[in-house]
């Protein structure tokens, strides 16, 4: 991803220091990065996908955006409606012109432009993981995350045979952490006596919150 000489570490660009610069506590920065890439297309795409000729012709192509991408662009924050109702005129003229022919209207069930653009971008900043992951400003922000979900952890360790030490136990120590959280809430209960716990921390009540979180990341 990133130009390197043999055995030295690659060039340190400015998707580095943004994805640096961008990671939070508790939130996978993979998932994280990948939704603010797919935030910005969004907001691309309403604005100006009225003079993006070849991306009007693949949405035609495919009949819109999948069902997914449909709902997460209509649940977008502080828009204005218009480059969505703009987007979805052109899904209705299409399924009007079938109508009238008698046939029924094309769906999109399988990938879309939106797709795309996000495997694009989860590529991207897993490969960028992957490049600086012996670097220590990259130790010290995926330590500060609290590290990957599952699913970009699973792919980054098919990316790279061999990972840091360091690497392999902040995630052992989360999913062991987790375990023991989930295990004392589920003790809690005390399912042989039907007779609750009265006292249960805030963390153990959301405990599998966080193992779903955990393990499919966020929503991009």
């Amino acid at each position: 991803m990133f130009a390197k000489t043999a055995g030295s570490a690659p060039e340190k660009h400015l998707p580095y220091f943004k994805f640096i610069k961008a990671v939070r506590p508790g939130t996978c920065p993979v998932c994280d990065r990948t939704t603010q890439a797919m935030g910005e297309w969004f907001d691309n795409l309403l604005d100006e996908s009225a003079n993006d000729r070849p991306l009007r012709k693949r949405l035609d192509e495919d009949s819109g955006l999948c069902a997914g991408h449909t709902r997460r662009l209509c649940a977008m924050p502080d828009r204005d409606g218009l480059g969505a109702a703009v987007l979805f005129r052109r899904r209705l003229e299409l399924v009007l012109e079938s109508l009238e022919r008698g046939k029924a209207p094309r769906l999109n069930t399988g990938r879309c432009a939106a797709c795309d653009e996000e495997s694009g971008a989860e590529s991207r900043y897993l490969g960028l993981v992957a490049d600086f992951l012996d670097d220590d400003g990259m130790r010290a922000a995926i330590v500060a995350s609290g590290g990957l979900c599952l699913g970009h952890l699973a792919a980054l360790m098919g990316r790279r045979k061999a990972l840091p030490a360091w690497f392999l136990e902040l995630h052992r120590e989360r999913s062991a952490a987790l375990h023991g959280t989930l295990v004392r809430y589920i003790d809690s209960f005390r399912l042989s006596t039907e007779e609750r716990r009265a006292a249960q921390s805030e963390e153990e009540e959301l405990a599998w919150r966080s193992f779903a979180g955990f393990l499919r990341g966020s929503e991009h």
